[in-house]
């Protein structure tokens, strides 16, 4: 809205034989908006909110645990002038939330379909019968990655594993795996 009025102040002139609440009655805006003079952003002002968002960052992925109270409590100890609700902005801005227990996180959601488990009273008797997957997140220095494994459970053992740094992994990983150590059993 303030890019269109910015557009009309051009059209709007207090010489007009119309009266500048009638003109901005025809164009369909608000009065306020044609008095608006745009202010260009001070520099230091967002220096200071980059190195804020950078701390605040920081200690989210250090411990993800805390809000914003703690998180300020942790700037201030570090020499930053910020109180909570700004800390509080800073972390809406940038999508973060504290992770903590959630309530009612053991109900059921009835939309989804309930898969039996299929192996409960199979024996698994040698090699190659029953393998699962694993997918682990690797926390980097630059960084994160993905390790996927499978693994036999007749054996224990890792039968084939892959290294992935995107998020698109599952099927993939799975088909790479088992493309040079696939044995089906004859049954």
């Amino acid at each position: 809205m303030e890019k269109i009025s910015l557009q009309y102040q051009d059209l709007i002139t207090k010489e007009s034989d119309i009266s500048i609440r009638r003109q901005c009655e025809l164009l369909s805006i608000n009065r306020s908006s044609i008095y608006y003079v745009p202010v260009e952003a001070d520099r230091e002002r967002l220096l200071l909110q980059e190195k804020l968002m950078e701390r605040v960052d920081y200690w989210h992925t250090t411990m993800p645990y805390l809000g914003a109270r703690k998180i300020t409590k942790l700037l201030i100890h570090e020499g930053f002038k910020v109180c909570r609700k700004t800390v509080r902005r800073l972390l809406e801005r940038m999508s973060i939330t504290a992770i903590y227990p959630k309530k009612n996180l053991s109900k059921r959601n009835f939309k989804e379909a309930i898969v039996p488990y299929l192996l409960r009273n199979y024996k698994v008797t040698a090699s190659n019968q029953v393998w699962s997957i694993d997918i682990t997140y690797i926390k980097m220095h630059h960084g994160h990655m993905y390790l996927t494994a499978i693994i036999d459970w007749y054996s224990r053992k890792i039968v084939g594993c892959v290294r992935h740094t995107w998020n698109g992994i599952c099927i993939g990983s799975r088909k790479r795996c088992c493309s040079h150590i696939w044995h089906p059993r004859n049954t």
